[in-house]
């Protein structure tokens, strides 16, 4: 099966969660929260979910390496970094908006595309697109109702909090090609 060992159990069994042990004198931050000693080990996922951040910020910090700014878009609720002014692009202009303008609402260098839509329960988003976002995928990927044509959506949700943060766009033809679609009124900068 593979992966580490569940709580000394056998290793066949799925359904136990797996903990990951570590040292008396570390400690690792996950989210606003700091696990230590106390703690003893930490579940599998979470210790996933933070690699998964600084998996996150390290490909920030390359991205965005000589641009001018990087300050940080955050979840409006919690303040969970999702990602940086520099990850937000322009590339995807979508005729199936109600509307759009080019703003500066996170005080970018250059001003964003911001995007309106209405969905089919009359809800209207305005929304900004990021090449990358610490978001979680929730529920199933549609084809149908997509606002940018050729990709299919999947509910973005905050990883800490659960509030609805916007949309993860993968192009149906190309596996690699994804990108994120923000809720402006679910986000913020810092």
């Amino acid at each position: 099966m593979g992966g580490l060992p569940r709580n000394g159990e056998n290793e066949e069994q799925d359904d136990a969660p797996t903990y990951v042990k570590f040292k008396e004198a570390d400690q690792v931050s996950i989210g606003n929260n700091n696990v230590t000693s106390s703690s003893s080990s930490l579940l599998f996922e979470d210790v996933h979910n933070l690699n998964m951040k600084l998996n996150n910020l390290n490909i920030h910090n390359n991205y965005c390496a000589g641009k001018k700014t990087r300050a940080i878009i955050s979840c409006r609720r919690c303040d969970h970094e999702l990602c940086l002014t520099c990850n937000l692009t322009s590339d995807h202009p979508s005729d199936l908006s109600q509307g759009h303008r080019y703003d500066n609402l996170y005080k970018t260098p250059n001003d964003v595309l911001v995007q309106w839509f209405k969905n089919p329960h009359d809800c209207c988003f305005e929304v900004v697109t990021s090449t990358t976002a610490s978001v979680k995928r929730t529920g199933q990927a549609y084809e149908n109702y997509t606002w940018f044509r050729g990709y299919k959506w999947t509910v973005g949700s905050c990883p800490c909090c659960g509030q609805h943060i916007g949309w993860v766009y993968d192009s149906v033809s190309h596996p690699d090609d994804t990108f994120f679609g923000l809720i402006v009124s679910s986000t913020s900068a810092a």
